[in-house]
């Protein structure tokens, strides 16, 4: 049997035991690598996100309860 190379975790560096194809020493580490990946997409969404929630809160707000609709000035919404 070939010696297998001795391959490091692509998180955190320590030494992998295991799977030949394996890349990450543990759960903790594939998710914080995966998680490093996505991070612009989910930084994005999540300032959307933040935005929308304001202004549904300020449209909450200006509409009375039990109104579909109300009307506010600009300088209101501002």
């Amino acid at each position: 049997m070939p010696p297998i190379a001795d391959r490091a975790c692509l998180t955190c560096g320590t030494s992998i035991k295991g799977r030949t194809d394996k890349k990450f020493c543990d759960d903790y580490c594939r998710n914080s690598y995966h998680n490093k990946l996505n991070s612009d997409d989910n930084n994005y969404v999540r300032n959307v996100n933040n935005v929308l929630r304001r202004n549904r809160r300020i449209l909450e707000e200006i509409i009375p309860d039990g109104a579909e609709t109300a009307k506010a000035s600009k300088l209101k919404l501002l």
